[in-house]
């Protein structure tokens, strides 16, 4: 059905063709049976290059048309078997056997929304691969590969990306102290210089800053704490806090409450944070005499957990 469809068709059979110049290649200048078979063009110029084929399907305006003009004998004749070519120019360039494209256009193998190959069992989707619909209960796949030993994680709220692996895609650091710190005596929030590494398994905290920096969006759990380096009888106030991404997300402060024994100061949160965010440890003290803090890791510690 269609001007010059199947044009050229001499030993051919089980084959359909609807539109213009569907197949008007197949067997062309053939002189003996080649097995031309059971293809299936529809749409104007489906499988118009093709002349030696067998087992193709092609279903939109062009698909698989190739560039071959009969009436003028130039371009390239194809032989092809085995494909499947779906929507407006699929698989337009294509000459090879047993594959897969669905598309509306003539993109290749690289940029066609699908393509496959059936001999090897494959089936690429280039573009964002959703199961369900993310605004709902399904989840988007990463469009590009992760780094080597990263994982896959999900947000819960449909965004599925590619992190370091740690535990279970989760960071994990505890630092401390290289050498006791002086809290000066001006009753101003300073910021402790946590510069050695316990363990870092995703290389997120940052010595040189003394600041750890989130990797990714989630919950995180943290906790720090400090010990003076010696004993005090004194009433001052002694206050420790947790800062991330500019605010204060934890404070504990009181007075010391003439104990002749060493000051200790702790502070845990549990709070969700944002890629970039920077983490850091405060402390501050109203004596005049200031506040030495002990280096032991400990009784001076910093650990940051992201538990989701």
């Amino acid at each position: 059905m269609g001007n010059q469809s199947l044009r050229k068709n001499i030993f051919s059979e089980n084959n359909v063709a609807i539109g213009d110049y569907a197949g008007r290649s197949l067997d062309l200048n053939n002189v003996t049976d080649l097995d031309n078979d059971q293809n299936v063009f529809v749409g104007g110029g489906a499988g118009n290059s093709d002349r030696n084929s067998t087992r193709n399907v092609y279903l939109g305006f062009e698909a698989g048309a190739g560039d071959y003009n009969i009436n003028l004998a130039t371009g390239t004749l194809e032989d092809k078997n085995g494909n499947i070519f779906i929507g407006f120019q699929a698989g337009y360039n294509e000459s090879g056997n047993e594959k897969l494209y669905i598309e509306n256009s003539n993109k290749d193998s690289n940029n066609a929304l699908m393509y496959g190959e059936f001999d090897n069992d494959l089936l690429r989707v280039n573009g964002t691969f959703q199961i369900s619909n993310p605004a709902g209960t399904g989840y988007a796949l990463p469009t590009a590969d992760g780094t080597a030993n990263q994982v896959l994680t999900t947000d819960g709220n449909g965004s599925v990306s590619w992190e370091n692996a740690g535990t279970g895609g989760l960071a994990i650091c505890n630092t401390n102290l290289s050498g006791n710190q002086t809290i000066a005596s001006a009753s101003t929030w300073t910021k402790m210089e946590f510069d050695t590494v316990d363990f870092d398994l995703n290389t997120d905290f940052d010595t040189g800053n003394n600041e750890f920096t989130v990797p990714a969006d989630g919950i995180y759990r943290i906790t720090a704490m400090y010990t003076s380096s010696a004993n005090l009888n004194n009433s001052n106030t002694f206050g420790i806090r947790i800062t991330a991404g500019g605010n204060n997300i934890q404070e504990v402060n009181y007075k010391h409450m003439n104990e002749n024994s060493v000051v200790v100061r702790q502070v845990s949160s549990l709070t969700q944070l944002n890629t970039g965010d920077t983490i850091e440890i405060q402390a501050r003290v109203n004596s005049a005499s200031g506040l030495t803090i002990d280096d032991n890791s400990k009784f001076t510690n910093f650990s940051v957990e992201r538990v989701r």
